[in-house]
């Protein structure tokens, strides 16, 4: 979804289960979507960027009738960019649209219109060498088919009501329907035991065509209010949520690999692909979960949280009519305890269960077992300086149980029960860590932001306990964002830091059985901005990214691909505001 769409970015960290169901247990991303203004605004953004970026943006938005009972909004944008990477490319085009109306003085009715379509060509990054060394891979080399051509559409509706009831009781309901669809035409991909002295060892995967789609739908009921007990007030909310998304795909079948020499490779001159053994996939989830959750105010500054949840999950192949994994009645209980130590410092400890069903194949072609498990958390928020500046402090512990890892007893296959990589339930895993964060004005206009986060996870039984897990995440993560608008002029200048420990993977060859490790070092990157506000309608945004052009993996997904980083980006925007 495109950045020019959303309002702000909600982040809740910890286990969620309690609203959202089956999710990840290190947190949840809402992505909240403009809304319409009852007084009329506008905006365009231009912008242009290193790689032949091109962007331009336009918002409008206001009432549509002399009342303002109807409110609209417009948001379209084209995005046009090349990338460091050579053949790769993105070109974007997109619109939404959403319209509020007040049937009533206490009902309100939106309904919304969401249109993406990306056209371009992706890469996977280069390889490692075969005993997972860096080999000086240029980071713009692309081991692909350079014809290659990917199409992604995506359209969204949705439809809610909200009402106001008596007693400060609010009920909100909200229906989304959603379709994505893709379209991949001469999809490559490179694997093999690369010997960098010769350049041999990589063969090139071929497929003519990859065509895939997704439709989802979901629905959220909702009240929400407070009710009074033994002379108090509380908050109460009960809700109701399901969702279910299909995911189909076909593809023509890969051809006979093609060896290829990674000094001598063209990927623009590679010729039409074979059709291989077609392959097909069906499948399709449904969520249906009840909740209930309580807000106590025990006593001047202490409250209690407790809330809970029953869940449906059913994972389905289509094709076969065979279910894989499904779960009846989970309960995902949740509590939370705070209190104000004083007006501007308060303390708080939480709990709350884990359940998330997974993707990845076992051996007999199923699906591992869901992750279930514990969070705990504890920690300390204050309000300093008048309530200008934000600062937490949190020690959290994650226990799960089933967590998927590869099965290193069998080799990797495309036409396995798995489909390649096949996976077992790990052994219980804990997960222990802190996290502190700050943010707000330090002193008048100078913005900070600032978090730092060390996460050690590790096997708490079985063969491999004491052992690290999740490698391939860094233990330390830091980041830090300022801005200061100078004294006596028009300038805003400011910059970012981030760093995070090294990352690594144990990877097992498709092909020889052997373990190979790969790597990326620890990393700090630098990025600098600069605002100039030319008057009170139109600003001049200047950012640069990865300052110092560091060379670094941004992941180690494979020995076979693992991509770059971005290098140095340089960006300047217009920004008008009517």
């Amino acid at each position: 979804m495109d950045s020019a769409f959303l309002d702000r970015v909600e982040v809740l960290q910890g286990a969620s289960g309690l609203l959202a169901g089956a999710g990840q247990p290190g947190g949840t991303i809402n992505l909240m979507r403009k809304r319409p203004t009852a007084t009329f605004q506008a905006q365009a953004d231009a912008q242009l960027a290193s790689w032949n970026g091109r962007r331009v943006v336009g918002d409008v938005s206001g009432s549509l009738t002399a009342n303002g009972s109807v409110r609209g909004r417009l948001v379209a944008l084209v995005d046009n960019s090349k990338s460091f990477v050579d053949y790769a490319f993105r070109d974007r085009r997109a619109v939404y649209g959403i319209v509020e109306a007040d049937l009533t003085d206490t009902t309100m009715l939106e309904a919304s219109v969401q249109y993406q379509r990306d056209t371009g060509r992706n890469h996977v990054g280069p390889p490692f060498a075969a005993d997972g060394s860096e080999w000086g891979v240029r980071r713009s080399a692309l081991f692909a088919d350079g014809n290659n051509r990917d199409t992604k559409d995506l359209m969204m509706t949705t439809l809610g009501v909200t009402q106001q009831l008596a007693g400060e009781w609010q009920l909100k309901a909200r229906v989304m329907h959603s379709e994505n669809n893709t379209d991949s035409f001469r999809y490559a991909y490179a694997s093999g035991e690369l010997d960098p002295t010769t350049g041999d060892g990589l063969r090139l995967s071929r497929q003519r065509n990859i065509i895939g789609g997704s439709d989802s739908n979901a629905v959220d009921v909702y009240a929400s209010g407070p009710f009074h007990l033994f002379g108090r007030r509380h908050e109460a909310a009960f809700g109701v949520n399901g969702s279910s998304f299909r995911w189909a795909f076909r593809g023509s079948g890969y051809s006979i690999q093609m060896p290829i020499n990674v000094y001598t490779f063209d990927p623009g001159s590679l010729g039409d692909v074979p059709d291989g053994t077609p392959y097909f996939n069906d499948t399709k989830i449904t969520q249906l979960g009840a909740y209930g959750m309580t807000r106590f105010n025990l006593a001047d500054g202490l409250k209690l949280i407790t809330g809970a949840r029953v869940s449906n999950y059913k994972d389905q192949n289509l094709l076969t009519g065979r279910t894989s994994t499904e779960e009846t009645g989970v309960v995902s209980p949740y509590a939370g305890l705070t209190y104000d130590l004083t007006q501007q410092v308060s303390v708080y400890a939480s709990y709350s269960d884990i359940f998330r069903p997974q993707t990845q194949r076992s051996a007999d072609g199923g699906t591992v077992a869901p992750v279930v498990g514990a969070n705990y958390e504890v920690g300390v928020k204050g309000e300093l300086l008048e309530k200008r500046l934000n600062v937490s402090a949190a020690l959290f512990r994650l226990d799960q149980t089933n967590l998927a890892r590869p099965d290193s007893s069998i080799l990797p296959d495309p036409s396995n029960a798995c489909g390649g990589v096949c996976y077992i339930a790990a052994d219980k895993v804990v997960s222990q860590g802190v996290d502190l964060g700050l943010s707000g004005e330090l002193s008048p206009g100078w913005q900070m932001m600032a978090g730092y986060t060390f996460v050690d996870s590790k096997y708490a039984a079985g063969e491999l306990s004491g052992e690290r897990y999740g490698t391939w995440l860094p233990r330390h993560n830091m980041r830090l964002t300022t801005a200061y608008k100078v004294p006596g002029t028009d300038w805003t200048l400011g910059g970012n830091l981030s760093a995070r420990s090294q990352i690594y993977r144990d990877d097992v060859s498709w092909f020889t059985g052997e373990t190979a490790r790969i790597r990326s070092g620890a990393l700090l990157l630098v990025g600098l901005m600069a605002k100039y506000q030319i008057n009170p309608n139109a600003e001049l945004v200047m950012t640069v990214s990865n300052l110092f052009d560091k060379t670094y993996r941004a992941a180690v997904e494979t020995k076979y691909y693992s991509a770059f980083g971005e290098p140095r980006r340089m960006s300047i925007a217009l920004r008008y505001r009517f």
